[in-house]
């Protein structure tokens, strides 16, 4: 089953699709050591010019974006953001609510995977404007295809 991004006029499979260009950087927020070594294997095997910038929870992700220890070094914006949703010190939802208020991270696409598929809480992240809620385990074909997709069309955009 194939789906598409609102506004999307391009095909996430086309020849010129992220072949040329810069790298694009994913801030992937996960507490689970096994799930950042899937999630880094997937994004391995596929043709995605990449850089993936792994956090622990919410709150790490927050002093990443905001270039605080440990994260001092000049770093990129990232194209898209991966989190799950139950992570210790910085749930997902309060990073989701945190990036929606930082005017400059708020165009930042932002895809959830949950374990829990708690309606309430699909609820209040489709409130705070996730892009994307995907309840684990995940069809890693489609989640491919929804990152590619999302990256044209932010190509396509700009």
């Amino acid at each position: 089953m194939f789906f598409s991004l609102p506004g999307l006029s391009v095909s996430p499979f086309s020849q010129k699709s992220l072949a040329s260009g810069k790298s694009k950087t994913i801030l992937i927020v996960e507490d689970n050591p096994d799930e950042q070594q899937l999630i880094e294997a997937l994004f391995s095997i596929s043709d995605l010019d990449l850089s993936l910038k792994f956090a622990a929870n919410g709150e790490e992700a927050v002093n990443y974006l905001r270039g605080l220890k440990p994260y001092q070094d000049p770093l990129s914006l990232p194209a898209l953001i991966l989190t799950d949703m139950i992570m210790p010190f910085r749930d997902g939802i309060s990073f989701l609510a945190w990036i929606r208020l930082q005017p400059e991270l708020n165009g930042i696409p932002v895809i959830v995977i949950s374990s829990t598929g708690n309606l309430a809480e699909r609820a209040r992240a489709e409130q705070l404007g996730v892009n994307y809620y995907f309840v684990k385990p995940v069809d890693l074909n489609k989640l491919i295809f929804l990152i590619k997709a999302i990256l044209v069309y932010l190509r396509e955009d700009k």
